[in-house]
């Protein structure tokens, strides 16, 4: 059975290099590729999908615009790419490898993460309840900054 997707939950992001999204079977990416005022094409673009691996970079550039592992592994030859030159974004559809559907937290390590634990919850508790679960991790985070900002502030007088 497919998972319902929760309103409260986030299944992906928004990055300043890439937007994301999943269900439980696929993963699937937006990059928008820039370089200077020149439009590109799909020649101009390398990308590089392994088992666990992602690169992306411009032909005859040094520096990748991403270089980086998956959370978990995905089915290759499932997978695939393709650059859309009229919006200039290097699109990813990757399937995750069987048996290893997990929920992604980023897409790749290192980078902005989503509380995977939270779209677990809502296969057992509804919207209002996760709402209540979200918003107390929220305060418990905030809490958890705020006493580790003030531990520097010394003893009160």
């Amino acid at each position: 059975m497919a998972h319902k997707r929760s309103i409260v939950c986030e299944y992906g992001l928004s990055t300043d290099k890439y937007t994301w999204d999943q269900t439980e079977t696929d993963v699937t990416a937006e990059i928008p590729i820039k370089w200077g005022d020149s439009k590109l094409g799909a020649r101009d673009v390398q990308c590089q999908l392994g088992t666990t691996t992602l690169r992306v970079q411009i032909k005859g550039e040094d520096k990748p615009l991403i270089d980086g592992k998956f959370p978990h592994p995905i089915n290759v030859g499932d997978s695939q790419w393709y650059f859309e030159t009229d919006t200039q974004k290097l699109c990813l559809e990757l399937f995750k490898a069987r048996g290893a559907s997990q929920w992604w937290q980023s897409l790749v390590l290192g980078d902005e993460e989503i509380d995977v634990d939270l779209i677990e919850g809502s296969k057992y508790l509804d919207d209002s309840l996760l709402r209540k679960v979200k918003e107390a991790k929220k305060m418990r985070k905030e809490g958890g900054q705020d006493a580790a900002a003030g531990s520097d502030a010394g003893p009160s007088q």
